[in-house]
């Protein structure tokens, strides 16, 4: 049964959202090590500090490549390829 999405569109917007995300790492990581730094403020409250070592976890445990990942893999590769041709033909002419 063919599929009425287009595949190779998919595919490719999911690599554009890898690459934003690969350049969002950084700014990640920095935010992670902000985050423990406030957590070594001196006399910090607890409601403050359970708050900000839950921001480092989540910052912690984003999986958005895994996300990307799990998308492409359920991407039939059939209809991938068929539209790449189609694409490559199309450029051809």
């Amino acid at each position: 049964m063919p599929i009425r999405w287009n595949a190779l569109q998919v595919w490719k917007s999911l690599e554009e959202i890898e690459e934003l995300v690969s350049k969002a790492d950084v700014f990640l990581n920095e935010a992670k090590g902000k985050a423990r730094e406030a957590t070594r403020i001196p006399n910090l409250p607890s409601y403050i500090f359970g708050p900000l070592t839950f921001l480092i976890h989540n910052l912690e445990t984003t999986k958005t490549h895994v996300a990307i990942s799990r998308i492409q893999q359920r991407i039939p590769k059939d209809a991938l390829e068929k539209e790449e041709q189609r694409a490559a033909q199309l450029t051809l002419e």
